[in-house]
């Protein structure tokens, strides 16, 4: 994870709508409803009252339109001169199926997958107020998508689930600079911890509760003289920052 000013959080209230078909024109889209992301089209219409909820009775076989349509979801979201570096990525996590994603009305391009992407650099886009446009689909009658164990609402049962179209895990802003550590590894070595970050660079490593360890080109070893082991009674992890000259990341062990 990044540190505070370069990690901006955009999950939380967005608005949505629908369409029957694609649209080119987003600012002609009229965002009627709000939901909370990250979250499946079923729980954004059930979360704005357009729909009871999918998973109590047969409510889902009201649901059998929306794998039909075409989600659309928008954000405004600022920044500050703190957290404006020379990349921006806007990182999502997961949508499903087929996405494309505008910034500030400028069209970034097109992802197909439910898992890992997209992630585009749009620091020349970014203004001190911005707005994020997601449109995505996952027509389970196409059988073109892979689909997992989804299913239509109106067979969901058994080992089939109701489909998940949406801005259906996190989505954030991530600002780092020209050389910045794009991998973080950690290994265990017995009682030990080898920390190494790609590109190799030197810089210092500062584990809470047991200092600074020097890190040299992109390694460091931690060896805790008593470590306090992790145990079902007790799951205590060591959070450590690793900082070098242009960058800093956070995570634990």
């Amino acid at each position: 994870k990044r540190t505070e000013n370069q990690h901006i959080s955009l999950d939380g209230q967005w608005e949505f709508t629908w369409t029957d078909a694609p649209q080119d024109h987003i600012e002609l889209l009229i965002f009627s409803h709000k939901t909370t992301i990250p979250s499946s089209a079923y729980h954004s219409l059930h979360h704005a009252g357009v729909l009871p909820d999918p998973y109590v009775g047969t409510n889902s076989k009201l649901y059998h339109w929306v794998d039909e349509k075409v989600w659309y979801y928008k954000k405004i979201f600022r920044i500050n001169k703190a957290q404006e570096y020379d990349h921006a990525y806007l990182c999502f996590e997961g949508i499903s199926y087929y996405a494309r994603v505008w910034i500030n009305g400028i069209c970034l391009g097109e992802h197909t997958g439910m898992f890992g992407g997209p992630v585009v650099d749009v620091a020349e886009y970014l203004q001190e107020e911005n707005e994020i446009t997601v449109c995505c689909r996952d027509d389970l009658n196409d059988q073109r998508f892979p689909y997992g164990k989804q299913v239509l609402p109106e067979k969901r049962g058994g080992m089939w689930y109701t489909p998940v179209s949406g801005i259906w895990q996190s989505v954030w802003l991530e600002s780092v600079p020209d050389r910045y550590i794009k991998e973080l590894k950690i290994e265990n070595d017995g009682y030990g911890v080898n920390v190494s970050v790609y590109p190799a660079m030197d810089g210092t490593v500062q584990v809470e509760g047991l200092g600074d360890y020097p890190l040299k080109d992109g390694k460091a070893v931690i060896e805790p003289k008593e470590p306090h082991l992790w145990s079902p009674e007790d799951p205590y992890l060591y959070n450590f920052r690793v900082i070098t000259q242009d960058d800093a990341v956070e995570s634990y062990f």
